[in-house]
């Protein structure tokens, strides 16, 4: 079995100059007081989520730590800082769009080289969000939460064992639509307590969505678009 995306560097999409990928990112104004995660990087910006927001037109210092890769230091200014608040703050995270003005040959290289490892790896890109579904598996109703949403899949975090291919019927809660959505997913990957220990990732399922109602699909459809103009820049 393939091992599973990590938690410093997940899975990565090229879409319109943009890599959907997960990094830990150190920051701070000259001093890298604060961690956090890039989301999605472009050829001279990038998402980063955290707890500390700056106010636009900050200055920040900016360490990358791809894992597995050398560490890539940057300057960068907030183009736009977003706070969520409300319902949405349980499922988005908030951060800053981050303007690159002279990407390091550093940076560049790390771009480049990583849409050229990925492209055509996934179709779309995974989102990071926090959404309540619920399951049978064993004869029992779990409650649990996804870690990430695309259009075709979601990522539960779970300890519950299963075995690739399975078959279950979810409800997905999204609490921005009120809507309690049902589709039909396979296990398409699982993330055992191996895979946990060895790449410092969540357990859980990656599930491919394989039956889902027209109507109710474009409601789910039309929540990840939103998902993703939260973090495009």
């Amino acid at each position: 079995m393939a091992p599973p995306p990590s938690s410093d560097t997940m899975e990565v999409v090229p879409s319109a100059e943009r890599i959907f990928v997960r990094v830990r990112v150190e920051y701070g104004e000259g001093s890298l007081a604060y961690a956090g995660h890039a989301l999605h990087f472009s050829p001279d910006g990038l998402f980063l989520t955290g707890r500390k927001l700056f106010p636009e037109g900050t200055s920040l210092t900016l360490k990358l730590v791809p894992r597995g890769g050398p560490e890539i230091l940057l300057s960068g200014q907030v183009v736009r800082a977003r706070q969520i608040f409300g319902r949405l703050a349980q499922v988005v995270q908030q951060g800053m769009a981050i303007d690159l003005p002279a990407p390091t040959p550093a940076y560049q290289s790390f771009f480049s080289s990583t849409i050229r490892s990925y492209i055509g790896r996934r179709k779309h890109p995974r989102l990071e969000t926090r959404l309540e579904v619920q399951f049978f598996h064993q004869l029992q109703l779990h409650h649990e939460y996804t870690e990430n949403v695309s259009y075709e899949g979601l990522f539960i975090a779970t300890r519950c064992a299963f075995e690739g291919g399975t078959l279950l019927d979810i409800t997905v809660i999204i609490p921005e639509l009120t809507a309690r959505l049902s589709l039909q997913g396979r296990v398409a990957y699982v993330v055992d307590k191996e895979h946990t220990q060895r790449w410092n990732v969540t357990s859980g399922i990656g599930i491919q969505i394989v039956d889902f109602d027209e109507s109710e699909q474009k409601l789910y459809r039309s929540y990840v678009d939103r998902l993703l103009s939260f973090y495009d820049q």
